[in-house]
Parts: C-alpha cells; sequence; structure tokens
C-alpha cells in the first residue's frame, strides 16, 4: 500500500515551481535533522537559502528541558572528571595523563547524550560566546549558568558524598581541596589570568569553528573534536593553573572545599575569553551575522 502511494505521488510530472518546493522542503527537513542529530547550525529561509538568526529575545518555550541537560551535563563531568584526581585508592600514584584523558572523555561522553538538546555547553563560558553570537537570549543564557553552576556543584558535592574522607584529601594539600583550581605558586596573578584566557579562547574558537554555518555537514564527529581539545589544555595548561575554562567548573569545588583562593581568576578570565574571542570570530569570519544583528 505505502509503494502504490509512492507511486501515485510520483505518477504526474511536476513542473518547475512544485519541483522547487519540494526541493525546499527536503532541504529544511535535512537541515533540521542535523540540527537535531549533530547540534549545529543551519538556517534556512522560505526560499531555501542558508541565513544567519536574528538575536534571540526571552524564554525558550523548552527552557526546562535545557536547564536539566546542562545540570546533568555538568554534574556528570564533576563527578566523573574530579574522580579521577583521587589518589588515595592508589597510595598517591596516579598517572600524570589520567586527569586530562579522563576530563576530555567525560565530555565526549556528555556531549553525545546531551549535545541534540542543549547544545552541550556545560560551561559559563560557552554560553557567553552563545549569547554573543546572537545564538540564545540573554535570559536563556542566565538560566544556563545558573543551571550549570548548580550542576558542578552537585555532582562535585555527590563525589564527596561517596568517597571516604581520608581518601578523598589524600595527598591534597592543606591549603587547598581537591579539584580546587589554584594557579602554581611560581605563577603571577596576571600570568595565571592570561594562561586561562588563552586557553578559553582555544575552546572558544572550537566553538565557533563547530558552529559556524559553513561546517553544518561535519557535526558528527563533534564529541570527539571537543574531547580532544579538552585533554590537549588540561595536559598542557594543567600544570600552570588546573586548567578550568568554566567558571562553573572552578566554582563548585571552591563552594564544597570552602577555598577560595583566587578563585577571581577562574571567574573572570574565562567568561572574558567567551565574550572576546566570540566576537572577534564573529567580526573576523563571520561578517554576514555582524551585519546582520547590527540591522
Amino acid at each position: 500500500m505505502f509503494c502504490e502511494e509512492i507511486k501515485m505521488s510520483y505518477a504526474k510530472p511536476l513542473d518547475d515551481e512544485s519541483l522547487n518546493t519540494r526541493v525546499r522542503s527536503d532541504q529544511r527537513a535535512f537541515s533540521s535533522d542535523r540540527v537535531k542529530y549533530f547540534g549545529v547550525r543551519q538556517h534556512l529561509d522560505s526560499e531555501g537559502n542558508d541565513i544567519l538568526p536574528s538575536r534571540k529575545t526571552g524564554f525558550s518555550e523548552n527552557i526546562l528541558e535545557l536547564c536539566l541537560a546542562e545540570i546533568f551535563g555538568t554534574f556528570m563531568i564533576m563527578f566523573f572528571g574530579c574522580m579521577s584526581l583521587i589518589s588515595g585508592f592508589t597510595d598517591g600514584v596516579i598517572p600524570s595523563m589520567q586527569p586530562a584523558f579522563m576530563f576530555g572523555c567525560v565530555v565526549s561522553t556528555v556531549i553525545v547524550i546531551f549535545g541534540h538538546i542543549s547544545r552541550a555547553h556545560f560551561n559559563p563560558s560557552v554560553t557567553v560566546a552563545a549569547v554573543v553570537l546572537g545564538d540564545l537570549s540573554i535570559v536563556d543564557g542566565l538560566m544556563y549558568i545558573m543551571s550549570q553552576c548548580i550542576g558542578c556543584t552537585l555532582g562535585f558535592a555527590t563525589l564527596g558524598f561517596v568517597t571516604p574522607q581520608d581518601i578523598l584529601t589524600f595527598g591534597v594539600p592543606s591549603d587547598a581541596g581537591l579539584c580546587n583550581t589554584i594557579p602554581h605558586h611560581s605563577i603571577s596573578d596576571s600570568q595565571a589570568f592570561a594562561v586561562e584566557f588563552l586557553c578559553t579562547s582555544l575552546m572558544i574558537l572550537t566553538c565557533c569553528g563547530v558552529w559556524d554555518h559553513r561546517n553544518a555537514n561535519q557535526g558528527d564527529s563533534n564529541a570527539i573534536k571537543f574531547g580532544f581539545m579538552v585533554t590537549l589544555c588540561s595536559d598542557t595548561v594543567g600544570p600552570y593553573t588546573g586548567c578550568s575554562m568554566n567558571p562553573a567548573r572552578s566554582l563548585g569545588p571552591a563552594l564544597v572545599n570552602n577555598v577560595y583562593t583566587k578563585l577571581w581568576i577562574y571567574l573572570i578570565a574565562p567568561t572574558l575569553a567567551g565574550a572576546v574571542t566570540s566576537f572577534m570570530y564573529m567580526m573576523t569570519f563571520e561578517r554576514t551575522r555582524l551585519d546582520k544583528k547590527s540591522e
């Protein structure tokens, strides 16, 4: 029966207008699928042409769903990522690459799980970049950031709940806490700020490249891309500052451990990088988007 319906639908020859209408419909359907499964942006107008969106305003209709995805995602990042830093079970010995690799793996995993729901920000810096680019309204952005802070705090607190205290604090300096991001003692505040700004900028550039509408057909490997990026930055920048790149990731352990040493660096530098780097990318490589926002 289904085959007969298909035959009937194509039995009559299509004029040019009907054919164009069908092609545009197929393009929009394909674009929607790509956004749904890969979390990348592709916008088509009524003629089937790619366009860039106007700035969004107000709350999204599914804001609760988006916020829950951000909470669960950041929860998993902190729970499993910070778990890789616990050395009490191995008498203080963990492979040097283990934390960087594990954070990269868990970021890749949560992108696969939640990328098609909230686009997997999991980071206030990324959310700020999305707002600057016009992909997210300011009010939605604030809800995202609040959700990310809640998820990071709950994730780290849960790790502390399921881990014996002597194991949790084994090998951790008395003036710090597990998973706290604190600059190396030989690094000045300005150097730590610059390092956090630069490594966060690399992450934001990765986001901008992935979100670029010209890169819409490359979204199937996004999780791997971000996983490698996080591993790269964590392994190289970790000895300098702990490589936060994420204000919520630093805020959660600071609140739970009640250790706020140099926290301002990790709140301001990544956030500033999210705003500045995304704007520079838009101004340099996406002039069409900038022109549309100025209209």
